[in-house]
Parts: structure tokens; C-alpha cells; sequence
């Protein structure tokens, strides 16, 4: 991957139009998507975790802090009070 979306907007060399919005945030929910699908929460997605590539492919990274979901991980996540 060339880029995270952090660096890459922040850069300024680069003006997002709504097809690249969209595409994007398509690619993100279908990789969530998958995720929560298969148990599994990332629990860290911010624009320095999303990598893009040139061609605008997105791909989630740094899942160090993700967890699978289980009655022990929702206890975890909520609070047991």
C-alpha cells in the first residue's frame, strides 16, 4: 500500500472527489462488514489505520488491539457494571 489516509489528506496534494468518498467508505464498511461477520471487532479505525493505495484500494491494518467477539470480550468492551 502507497498510502494512509491520514498522511494522505493532510498531505493537501490531494482533492477527494465524492466517487473517491464513496468508494472508500464502501470498501471500508464491506472490510468492517466482514469483520463483524466473522466475530471480530478492530476497535482502532482512524485514517492513520486505513491504507490506500494509488488506485484507491483500501485496506484496514493494525489490528494489535482487536479482539473476537465473545461473551467474555463484550464484558470487556462494555463494563461489567
Amino acid at each position: 500500500m502507497d498510502h494512509d489516509l491520514m498522511g494522505l489528506l493532510e498531505s493537501g496534494l490531494v482533492t477527494l472527489k465524492e466517487a473517491h468518498i464513496c468508494s472508500l467508505m464502501y470498501q471500508l464498511m464491506a472490510a468492517l462488514n466482514f469483520c463483524h461477520e466473522n466475530n471480530f471487532l478492530h476497535r482502532d479505525i482512524k485514517g492513520s489505520n486505513i491504507l490506500v493505495n494509488n488506485r484507491f484500494v483500501v485496506l484496514c491494518c493494525v489490528f494489535h488491539i482487536a479482539c473476537v467477539v465473545t461473551e467474555i470480550c463484550i464484558v470487556v468492551l462494555l463494563g461489567s457494571g
